[in-house]
């Protein structure tokens, strides 16, 4: 069974029910009033934990010239990388008030770092885990430095090959990080369902023996019930207030409006994903759709039961069909009519089963 990990009091792991996580990302640019309005609607919708990013220094991006290309709701958008991020650079103390919020609401909070400041800045503020972006599964200091902050590490795997994953993995392991989650990032943005992967979750489970996560790059909210029934531990998914907002990860995010809606869907489809074993809930008697044995024709004592004297009909009333093997052949003990169910007092057995 795979090991859990928390991130605060939400517990990650095999048999616990999927953990929707809900991500406000960087859409918000520099308006930190939308970015807390939207974090006030996930507390007021009761969101288990809330993913984010921390930029706060432009210097992340070469400033080389390098055109970015990514689609948008009416199209394809060329923006430079580094202006990019410019616009949405604040300041650490304006982060730490917006994480603020979720600390004040008791949501657990999962931010994705870019350098080693702001992994120390998460320890500060009491973040539930340092998120390793996908760009940044090579960047082994930056994962040495997330290890050997005493948070969680939720590992993202990205455009990146088993060997990629065990390396990032050695690293943190060697850091002295062992409680980390491990995220599947489909390839694409948006990911058509066949590049999604999901069964890739049993190999991350046999290999790692740890969480698996899933960021949800398909337009819609249907990869996220096939995830859960996939055995994916939790779930990340961008919510924006605004679908038609111009910015990178718009296309796949969803509605901030239909949070509810689908955070009951997947605590149904956890629900549904149940148990490697049935529990019997019906007795015989109780069950309209077992057949009981009976007389088809009169049967005196003395007689002996015989697939030839008896039928079987629904609802039972006595011996259920199973059983007949265990009467063949055996002298009645009380007499009964023509289509009326055998019972093991017929047969000379009195039993409350």
């Amino acid at each position: 069974m795979v090991k859990k990990v928390y991130l605060g009091d939400v517990p990650v792991g095999d048999g616990c029910p999927a953990v929707f996580m809900a991500e406000i990302g960087l859409y918000f640019n520099q308006d930190m009033g939308e970015a807390r309005d939207t974090v006030e609607r996930l507390k007021e919708y009761k969101v288990p934990v809330i993913k984010g990013e921390v930029l706060h220094d432009v210097e992340v991006a070469l400033d080389d010239g390098f055109v970015l290309q990514y689609e948008t709701a009416s199209g394809i958008k060329a923006e430079p990388y580094r202006d990019m991020c410019a616009r949405k650079v604040q300041p650490l103390d304006i982060w730490r008030k917006l994480y603020r919020l979720c600390s004040d609401a008791n949501i657990p909070f999962v931010v994705s770092a870019y350098d080693m400041k702001t992994i120390d800045f998460l320890v500060d503020i009491g973040a539930a885990a340092v998120k390793i972006s996908s760009t940044n599964l090579s960047h082994i200091p930056l994962i040495r430095h997330a290890g050997k902050s005493g948070l969680p590490v939720y590992l993202d795997s990205g455009k990146c090959d088993f060997a990629d994953v065990a390396q990032a993995v050695r690293a943190l392991q060697e850091s002295g990080c062992e409680e980390f989650i491990l995220n599947h990032n489909p390839d694409g943005h948006p990911a058509p369902p066949e590049d999604h992967n999901l069964r890739i979750i049993e190999s991350y489970t046999r290999m790692f023996d740890c969480p698996v996560g899933l960021s949800c790059h398909y337009v819609g909210p249907e990869i996220l019930y096939a995830a859960v029934g996939a055995g994916y531990h939790i779930l990340e998914k961008p919510v924006i207030p605004d679908l038609t907002v111009e910015e990178w990860g718009t296309p796949w995010a969803m509605d901030l409006n239909d949070v509810p809606v689908v955070m009951a869907k997947v605590q149904d489809c956890s629900l549904a994903r149940g148990n490697t074993f049935r529990t019997k809930r019906y007795v015989d008697s109780d069950h309209a759709g077992r057949m009981g044995i009976v007389a088809k024709v009169d049967l005196k004592p003395g007689d002996t039961f015989q697939l030839e004297n008896v039928h079987f009909a629904f609802p039972n009333r006595g011996i259920v069909s199973r059983d007949f093997d265990r009467i063949c052949g055996v002298r009645v003990a009380k007499e009964l009519k023509a289509g009326e169910p055998v019972t093991w007092e017929h047969v000379g057995l009195v039993t409350s089963s």
